[in-house]
């Protein structure tokens, strides 16, 4: 069996599926077998476990997605430390952060795009505007925007 922390994680172990390619000065080189799908697996447990992702597993997720911690962090609305913090297990993050990163993962592996371009879209939005002031009367029967 071939403890695989490769991957960035601590607890995956591989039955089969790699060669020892080569033994050298520098020890033994490693051949994995369709690396991608068995990081393509990897991912798919850990989006679907049913308990808080580590930090570790965090960030594997994140680099499968191939974004960075400030990219993802926008995505989020955190800022890129705090999802250092997160990866480096000094605090967890807030669950309905994880689910977002479960789910981009998810849909990614799946090639869908729709709440890739949700958050990508809410991501844009400038929290800094100002807001608008919102007139509104009633018509007798319902709500609408006043004229």
């Amino acid at each position: 069996m071939y403890h695989y922390t490769e991957s960035g994680l601590d607890n995956v172990y591989l039955t089969n599926g790699y060669v020892i390619a080569q033994h050298s000065e520098y020890g033994e080189t490693i051949a994995i077998e369709d690396a991608d799908g068995l990081h393509k697996v990897i991912g798919q447990l850990l989006a679907n476990a049913r308990r808080p992702l580590t930090g570790r597993e965090i960030r594997f997720l994140r680099i499968e997605l191939n974004l960075s911690q400030k990219k993802l962090g926008s995505y989020l609305g955190v800022e890129e430390q705090t999802v250092g913090r997160w990866e480096r297990g000094e605090v967890p993050a807030p669950r309905s952060n994880e689910l977002i990163i479960r789910a981009l993962y998810l849909e990614w592996i799946h090639e869908r795009g729709a709440i890739k371009t949700l958050v990508d879209r809410l991501a844009e939005l400038d929290t800094r505007s100002n807001m608008l002031d919102l007139q509104l009367e009633h018509s007798g029967h319902d709500w609408r925007m006043a004229a």
